[in-house]
């Protein structure tokens, strides 16, 4: 701690007093780190420049904002003001945004509650830190400008891996990004906010002032849980004292003290629950795009993947994110992320017509190309549909694809055997059933690994009339005693081991 000496003269205490009350906005950096860049457009925004941004701030706000973390009366809000000389200009969609570091008085983090737990262990480490920024932000076809303070607070396991928390933006996140984002309103409070886990959002966050659980759309339910985090602030004031001194005598000092404060701050984390049971009623919120849909872009972000190949102008986020858990599943086997991204080169930027199927079953229309699924289906059953697509788009035409219909199905079912055989679905799924009951269809299938590696080509040791007969006079028959695949035609002409062209491409990096 400091200390300063001076004469008794009050006027000269007062002095002292008034001028730190002066500088008491000290203007600290919020633990950020270095300002990156990431995220910044290599375009430079049309409308929305930083001179703009800035002239639209002053008109608009106070040179210091206040933000309050918390709804607790007894909580006293951060001053904070925006840092213009490392102001930077970002865009994407129909957004333009400029976004500067923030200074607050005092200094001020948050953490979650394992890091606030840890905190002494690992005090001073440079990876402790948030990512906050003073947001400004236009949007280009309503023309509306507003601001926000954004926060990133990021798992402990998180900020230790990656130690670079500072790249997180309004418009960029890193891949692997996990924890929270916070949005607080300028001289107010908190807007809402994401939870991300490995880069994906899996919840969102509101205010304790919002309703705890309400319903979404038939079936969806959103239930929220209070959790809480913790604000670090250090609080600083001057105490007066006299002591003796030889030489003048008594001494008043003037002593600048900071102390540590932990906050708790409490807020809801709202997961979207599919409830198979319970009556939904009409009491939705309609499309159900998330709460803060208006203040942060990240709806957009939610399931990429899905959205890489599928459109439906109609389906719900919540919607987007199940079939994004479900591809997820898929691309962890190589052979399901080999077709994936087989599936989507071939499309071309074009996408598959996707459709929830109220029956317990799942196509693929290669003339309307929509692909139809049911939400209780697993995620091999989904990999099923997608082969099916992955090997119409490698056929000629849709007589080419009608014609060998039967020798698709043989391939389909080959690498979905592969597929769930190697994975967590496959106890009491229909192939354990059907080859412990003795399916017909099911065990010829299973049985061609005798003959085929898992890539598609044949065994050492094997020859291509062995695989010519077995699928002639095996698999073919035993298909066709199914009901469903009766009538499905098999192509001769093609030879064996062209069957399985598509297994073996999507096969070619396992």
């Amino acid at each position: 701690m400091r200390k300063i000496k001076g004469n008794r003269l009050m006027f000269i205490i007062l002095a002292v007093l008034c001028l730190c009350i002066y500088a008491c906005y000290d203007g600290v950096d919020f633990p950020s780190g270095k300002s990156s860049r990431s995220g910044k457009s290599k375009k430079k925004n049309k409308e929305l420049t930083t001179a703009i941004a800035r002239q639209w701030f002053e008109a608009n706000m106070t040179p210091v904002v206040t933000m309050r973390s918390s709804e607790a009366k007894d909580v006293q809000a951060a001053m904070v003001k925006p840092k213009w000389e490392d102001a930077y200009e970002a865009n994407r969609g129909k957004y333009e945004v400029v976004q500067t570091p923030i200074l607050t008085r005092g200094r001020r983090m948050f953490v979650d509650a394992e890091t606030q737990s840890e905190f002494e262990k690992i005090r001073g480490q440079k990876y402790l830190r948030n990512a906050a920024r003073m947001v400004i932000r236009k949007d280009l076809k309503t023309g509306e400008i507003r601001s926000f303070i954004t926060v990133f607070v990021g798992s402990l396991e998180y900020m230790k891996k990656s130690k670079r928390m500072g790249r997180n933006s309004y418009l960029y996140r890193e891949t692997n990004f996990d924890g929270k984002v916070l949005f607080f309103e300028p001289n107010g409070g908190l807007i809402n906010g994401w939870k991300y886990r490995n880069g994906k959002i899996v919840a969102k966050i509101m205010p304790l002032s919002e309703d705890a659980k309400f319903i979404i759309t038939r079936g969806w339910v959103e239930e929220c849980y209070t959790e809480t985090d913790y604000e670090l602030t250090e609080e600083c004031h001057d105490e007066v004292s006299i002591e003796p001194d030889e030489e003048f005598g008594d001494a008043w000092v003037v002593e600048h003290v900071c102390d540590e404060v932990w906050t708790p701050i409490e807020y809801q984390v709202c997961y979207d629950v599919w409830e198979e049971d319970g009556d939904s009623g009409d009491g939705g919120i309609g499309d159900g795009d998330g709460i803060g849909g208006d203040v942060d872009p990240s709806e957009n972000e939610v399931a990429p993947n899905a959205k890489k190949l599928f459109q439906n102008k109609d389906m719900l986020v919540r919607d987007w994110k199940f079939i994004e858990e479900k591809l997820d599943s898929i691309m962890k086997d190589c052979m399901g992320k080999g077709l994936y991204n087989s599936l989507v080169d071939s499309l071309k930027g074009e996408h598959i017509s996707f459709q929830f199927f109220t029956e317990e079953q799942a196509s693929f229309n290669p003339q309307t190309n929509t692909l139809q699924w049911n939400r209780n289906m697993e995620s091999n059953q989904l990999f099923h549909e997608l082969m099916h697509a992955y090997q119409y788009q490698n056929e000629k035409s849709l007589d080419s694809w009608r014609n060998a219909i039967m020798n698709m199905e043989i391939e389909t079912h080959y690498a979905h055997y592969l597929y769930i055989k190697g994975s967590s679905e496959y106890g009491g799924s229909d192939w354990e059933k059907g080859i412990k009951g003795g399916d017909p269809r099911i065990l010829s299938t299973a049985n061609l690994k005798g003959l085929l590696d898992a890539k598609g080509n044949l065994r050492d040791g094997m020859i291509i009339e062995q695989l010519d007969i077995y699928l002639e006079f095996n698999v073919v028959p035993s298909f066709k005693q199914d009901i469903n695949y009766k009538k499905f035609v098999y192509d001769k002409s093609r030879s064996s081991l062209s069957n399985f062209s598509n297994l073996n491409k999507i096969t070619k990096d396992c």
